[in-house]
């Protein structure tokens, strides 16, 4: 739908209620290509400082490369709809988008604010500046019009919107995600300033989340006579237009593309009366759902060190990737004990998880999502039955998971008689049963890992850092020794004076020395840079040449996105290193 805006020359504010939402979208556009070239959808992203930031910093380097391109091959099209699976209307969809974003030249104001000079690009004073004088420029509606010349589309949370030059009409189309927990009056920010409105929410999920005490709430409702149905506690801006528009025109999305299938099979069960069709691709695992039930000896609040302490050694044992990880609970307690133990075993990096309660990861995801209860046999009767297994809460924890949902806790809490008839963790456990994904661990057996994982290595960014500690656990089980380096360069390895003299300044990201031999194997971890710069792109194929010269250093590359994906990275490192030898390899 926004990107058939672009073919149509409307204006779109994409909005929701929190950031993870528009989150997911601005990554998918940043993922279409049209064969090896990156589409620069013309959005923009507003928000605080950082936000801006980041915009800004995108779209100048959008803007770079798309001047160093080859554009010869553009042609006119007849633009009328937009087919993603079709490969001509991809081409169409690039060849407009660029139409956008070349138009920056024309608007010196907006271009000198986006494009600062070269010489400041180290000063981040200078990107500080530029925010400054963007915000200054977007408070003059004549300005947003001209802006939105350039950036038709506009995403921005509804609290960003406020932002925005008050004004009807002022977009072709708003389109509100999450609108199903997204609070009335937040919603209204948005809303008033589009011709026409598409909601988007799905109602058995969390409701929207409201800081007004509830018993000022009811006051305030029994003091103007206001209807149960119009509680601000309850209400969403998705019920409201429910109930003051009749008919209300809906349409089920029922194509489902996250989550791997035996994960939102129990939902689409249990919550959605098996309505969904299940499209996302199957991987490599056989099982995606776990759950392992485990008695929590906590008497008082609702946390337990063992659901913690069994989620850090799954974490290390599996050398999970931080940054993929979410972690959910309903308590804060134990969300403030997960983290704690986190710090203790990742001190350099324990805030590449997220952890938090399941209203805290409404519209995200997570590769990896682990489930911890944290109840006991001391937690209230109500707490069990109203709160932990209200349906919403169920729903949203178990599809926040791509590829791996993991649950812990005493879930035979749930068999007792007290229990109301249906529970959706009892269900759950079940499921798992059928599944032969269920397993009892005793709690005797949950000790400490004696040993921290890998930390950060000094000199390497994050990303490398945590393929560093993949490489590391790799080379461990390997049969054989081996020396892993960073940030090695190649007039270390290559004896040879063109090489010191012309290649004084390249470096692999990674060596890999096979002892008592030669024989070398070079990496490189290749993040987005490497295939929207031209000059990045030079610099691999010079360097990607040189080596196919020196038989004995084999170069393997790899994208940021796999960095942390054991199974396949040791395979191709195993391949290589007996291509290298020529010898079968023995893996432990």
């Amino acid at each position: 739908m926004i990107l058939q805006s672009l073919f149509s020359k409307q204006k779109v504010l994409l909005s929701a209620n929190a950031n993870h939402p528009i989150d997911e979208i601005e990554s998918k556009f940043k993922e279409l290509r049209e064969n090896k070239y990156p589409i620069y959808i013309p959005y923009f992203r507003l928000g605080n400082i950082e936000k801006l930031a980041e915009s800004i910093d995108y779209v100048r380097l959008c803007y770079r490369f798309l001047k160093s391109e080859d554009t010869s091959y553009q042609k006119s099209f007849q633009i009328d709809t937009f087919n993603s699976n079709d490969v001509m209307d991809l081409a169409k969809l690039r060849v407009i988008a660029n139409s956008y974003l070349i138009k920056l030249e024309s608007n010196k104001e907006l271009y000198s604010i986006i494009c600062y000079k070269d010489d400041d690009k180290e000063n981040s004073t200078a990107l500080l500046s530029a925010v400054k004088k963007l915000r200054q420029y977007l408070m003059r509606k004549e300005n947003f019009d001209e802006f939105s010349k350039v950036f038709p589309i506009i995403l921005s949370t509804c609290a960003s919107a406020n932002k925005l030059p008050l004004e009807f009409n002022l977009f072709d189309l708003v389109l509100l995600d999450e609108s199903a927990s997204c609070p009335l009056v937040s919603g209204l920010s948005p809303l008033i300033r589009g011709k026409r409105a598409v909601l988007c929410g799905d109602k058995k999920q969390l409701k929207a989340f409201t800081l007004i005490d509830q018993r000022i709430n009811r006051g305030l409702m029994q003091r103007y006579n206001i209807s149960n149905k119009y509680s601000y506690n309850e209400l969403s801006l998705l019920d409201f237009i429910e109930y003051k528009v009749n008919p209300f025109p809906s349409t089920m999305l029922n194509e489902h593309y996250r989550c791997q299938k035996d994960i939102i099979e129990f939902c689409n069960r249990n919550f959605y009366e098996s309505k969904m069709k299940i499209m996302t691709p199957k991987d490599d695992l056989d099982r995606h759902l776990f759950v392992y039930q485990i008695k929590n000896h906590t008497t008082n609040t609702n946390h337990s060190d063992e659901e913690a302490i069994f989620i850090i050694n799954y974490i290390i044992d599996n050398h999970l990737d931080l940054t993929d990880i979410g972690i959910i609970t309903p308590f804060v307690v134990q969300a403030n004990n997960i983290k704690k133990h986190l710090k203790k075993y990742f001190p350099e990096n324990f805030n590449d998880v997220s952890v938090g309660t399941v209203h805290s990861f409404q519209g995200d995801q997570k590769d990896v999502i682990f489930f911890s209860l944290g109840c006991h046999d001391k937690t209230s009767i109500r707490t069990l039955n109203s709160f932990v297994s209200k349906p919403s809460l169920v729903n949203v924890a178990i599809s926040r998971a791509k590829k791996l949902f993991i649950a812990i806790g005493e879930f035979n809490l749930f068999e007792e008689n007290y229990i109301y008839n249906v529970n959706y963790w009892l269900k759950l456990k079940n499921y798992a049963k059928a599944l032969n994904t269920f397993s009892l661990v005793e709690s005797n057996k949950v000790y400490e890992s004696k040993s921290r994982a890998v930390t950060k290595k000094s000199g390497l960014s994050k990303a490398e850092s945590e393929f560093y500690s993949t490489l590391h656990q790799i080379l461990s089980v390997l049969k054989g020794k081996y020396k892993l380096e960073t940030h090695t360069y190649l007039s270390e390895i290559i004896d040879d004076i063109k090489v010191k003299e012309n290649f004084k300044n390249y470096h692999l990201d990674f060596l890999i020395r096979i002892e008592d031999t030669d024989k070398m194997i070079g990496i490189e971890l290749d993040g987005e840079e490497h295939y929207l710069s031209k000059e990045k792109i030079q610099n691999d194929m010079k360097k990607d040449r040189l080596l196919l010269a020196y038989p004995h250093i084999k170069l393997l590359r790899f994208k940021n996105e796999e960095r942390l994906l054991y199974t396949k990275v040791k395979d191709i490192i195993k391949d290589t290193i007996r291509s290298l030898l020529d010898i079968e390899t023995n893996v432990l």
